[in-house]
């Protein structure tokens, strides 16, 4: 959460500083695409994270 919020802010830094609407409209380009990359990252762990429990869940007890 910390890093979405951090990435929003410098967004904001960045579009406050854009030269013309094409530079504005690149620069939200370029964030939705690293938003997007961020959300796949978090899916990927979190579905390991998951996919380890369960199978933790069906490990024969000793």
């Amino acid at each position: 959460m910390q890093r979405n919020v951090t990435a929003t802010l410098d967004l904001s830094d960045k579009l406050i500083h854009a030269k013309d609407v094409q530079d504005a409209l690149k620069l939200q380009a370029d964030f939705f695409q690293e938003q997007m990359r961020a959300l796949t990252d978090q899916t990927k762990t979190m579905g390991e994270a998951a996919m380890k429990a369960a199978g933790g869940m069906f490990s024969p007890k000793s």
